[in-house]
């Protein structure tokens, strides 16, 4: 008895009682095929829990068969799957990352936390230097979703680190695209695709990245004022020798505040603090402990909000765009000032983020939601409607990787 009425033997149910997705027939498939665990929960009506990719080969060709649609679940931590999916998850893909520290790179499963693999990397004086908001996030997570923190105005995106991506098709094929070191990456980059694809194209199982050296040494300066203010003050930084590791500008609640990190040895990174405090004045300078627990403060305030946007803007439309995210419901901001990434969480609702798309499309500023309830996803799409010839090469890439039409990523939305 499940939900207080009888269930058929063999059938999966969820957590109200309702018959699964595809009742008993891809359960009893799946349970004949595949020696995965099985589980309900409240949401997805079945989730699957493959031990290896050749098991996640086999759920996506009898999904692909059956026509049943499919997300894939991580930690959990970012963006909860559609409620009416069959839920591939990750949890029990993960294995110790592989590091070659002469040649600077590692590969790692997809199911890795993000944490986990810093960890692991910095025992070898090692690291990808990158910093994406969601501490319990997974490897898979953050290169599907292309996000990267604030260390990208020094360092860079998730695309420049990436020499290599192992992924599972829709329909049960397995692809290597990249290799283990820069020269063997030629042709269509399918790694590049996959990144950024929210999983439109196939699950990630795992990835090969370029590492650098841990530095040895940081500071972070602070300075607080008005919006204006901090736009001239980020602008002369930008303009200056102290090539800060990140520029960070930041909202909550209508205070404003600009944080510069710097990175490297020792005396470079007190000559860089120097150099700053030369331009614009002394800040609050913080040591290095105070920058480690700073960090992660200011990326991961944005998961106390449903839903975040992605909007890139040039240094020139910045003020602009800044603004009018401020009037329009935009509750937390960060915006990476080396390279003009903004980051905005708030109570979104699907006119005003259809709305933002609307009045920003003149100056050519994407607006990509990079998580959100479910329901306001299929509305928007994660990058709303795409220009001719884009979207016609979108659409063709889906169909040659999922011909059945079955991952459950709104790519453009029903709304865009």
């Amino acid at each position: 008895m499940v939900g207080g009425s009888a269930v058929p033997s063999g059938t999966i149910v969820n957590a109200t009682g309702n018959r699964s997705l595809a009742d008993s027939d891809l359960a009893a498939a799946l349970a004949r095929t595949v020696p995965s665990v099985l589980t309900t929960v409240a949401g997805p009506a079945l989730l699957v829990h493959p031990r290896r990719s050749a098991e996640v080969q086999q759920v996506c060709d009898l999904a692909g068969r059956s026509g049943s649609p499919v997300a894939i679940g991580g930690a959990g931590s970012w963006q909860q799957p559609p409620a009416e999916a069959l839920v591939i998850s990750s949890n029990h893909l993960a294995w110790q990352p592989e590091v070659a520290a002469a040649d600077l790179v590692v590969r790692t499963s997809a199911a890795t936390r993000w944490l986990d693999l810093a960890q692991r990397l910095a025992e070898h004086q090692l690291w990808v230097p990158l910093d994406p908001p969601g501490d319990g996030r997974t490897v898979g997570s953050v290169v599907a979703t292309a996000t990267s923190g604030p260390l990208r105005t020094g360092f860079g995106q998730v695309r420049d680190y990436l020499l290599g991506v192992e992924f599972i098709t829709p329909d049960g094929h397995g692809v290597h695209a990249g290799g283990r070191v820069p020269k063997n990456v030629a042709g269509f980059d399918l790694a590049k695709l996959v990144t950024g694809s929210f999983g439109a194209f196939g699950m990630i199982t795992a990835v090969t990245f370029k590492l650098r050296r841990c530095p040895a040494g940081e500071s972070t300066v602070s300075f607080t004022g008005s919006l204006d203010d901090l736009l001239e003050t980020g602008s002369a930084i930008r303009a200056g020798p102290a090539a800060p590791a990140s520029l960070e500008l930041v909202s909550d609640g209508g205070t404003w505040a600009l944080h510069v990190r710097v990175m490297g040895p020792a005396i470079a990174v007190d000559q860089a603090v120097r150099v700053v405090s030369d331009i614009v004045g002394t800040g609050d300078t913080l040591n290095t402990s105070d920058t480690n627990d700073r960090w992660p403060q200011i990326r991961n305030r944005h998961l106390e909000y449903p839903t975040t946007l992605r909007i890139g803007s040039s240094f020139a439309d910045l003020a602009h765009v800044i603004r009018h995210l401020s009037e329009s419901g935009c509750s937390c901001l960060s915006a990476s000032l080396g390279d003009g990434m903004i980051r905005c969480s708030g109570a979104w609702s699907v006119e005003a983020i259809v709305s933002l798309r609307h009045d920003l499309q003149p100056r050519d500023i994407p607006v990509v939601v990079e998580r959100a309830p479910v329901d306001h996803l299929h509305a928007v799409g994660h990058f709303g409607a795409l220009r001719p010839g884009v979207a016609e090469l979108t659409a063709g890439l889906r169909r040659t990787f999922d011909p059945q039409g079955i991952m459950a990523v709104p790519l453009t939305g029903e709304k865009a």
